[in-house]
């Protein structure tokens, strides 16, 4: 699950932003018990603090900020578990619509 991609995690982790759009990206901040981000891979999955920005893992320059996270491979129990309960929040996700968007403004102002 991720809130935000920066241009500098775009294109250091696809290359390009048209092959970033292939990712599948969950946003659940209206659930204020969710603040890890959870990044899966078929390599690989990070749990971690960290924004995929330039200032949360530092893409660009060096990170202005400390963050902690855990890296497990496709071979371990936390994986397959991580990668099993994002597939179930995926299927209940829904795409963000222009009437999405208006509540989240609104709710930033």
């Amino acid at each position: 699950m991720v809130a935000f991609w920066d241009d500098g995690a775009l294109k250091t982790l696809f290359g390009f932003k048209k092959l970033a759009s292939k990712a599948g990206i969950i946003c659940a901040h209206h659930d204020g018990r969710v603040h890890a981000k959870l990044y899966v891979l078929s390599s690989s999955m990070v749990v971690t603090s960290a924004y995929a920005s330039n200032r949360g893992i530092g893409f660009v320059e060096p990170a202005m900020i400390t963050e902690c996270g855990i890296f497990h491979g496709p071979d371990t129990v936390p994986f397959r578990e991580g990668a099993q309960w994002l597939d179930v929040i995926w299927k209940k996700s829904h795409d963000v619509d222009s009437k999405a968007l208006a509540a989240d403004r609104a709710a930033w102002v």
